[in-house]
């Protein structure tokens, strides 16, 4: 398999290959990330607090927005075809994730910002 890269256009080939594999190696990488985190850090422990509801709105509304608004804006808001702006797809996206946040501070049984900013939006943080 390597010996495509020992022709004349094998490092035209290598660059695509080093561009694409590591783009998308990044991209698991990511998520993996992401799992352990809540894996690591007692999402659990979290759940069984009273703010069950707070975390749970913005855990399950960030991955659906982030699962489904990603793709959409990336494949149905294409320029090159005519069919929208990727800025507007980015636009839903960020209104979406701002009113879980305002629903996720709304559904916290006590109202201090600074307690649920610690435990509920950073909760993988710490």
């Amino acid at each position: 398999m390597s010996m495509l890269f020992c022709f004349s256009w094998g490092f035209t080939y290598f660059d695509v290959v080093d561009r694409y594999i590591s783009v998308y190696l990044m991209f698991i990488l990511g998520i993996g990330q992401c799992f352990s985190a809540a894996w690591m850090f007692g999402r659990e422990e979290l759940m069984e607090n009273e703010d069950r509801s707070a975390v749970a709105v913005l855990s399950i509304i960030y991955w659906m927005n982030l699962l489904i608004m990603g793709p959409v804006t990336v494949f149905v808001f294409d320029e090159d075809e005519g069919r929208g702006s990727k800025l507007f797809g980015v636009l839903i996206f960020w209104t979406i994730t701002c009113i879980a946040i305002a629903l996720s501070f709304a559904l916290k049984k006590d109202k201090n910002i600074v307690d649920w900013y610690q435990k509920v939006f950073l909760y993988g943080a710490y």
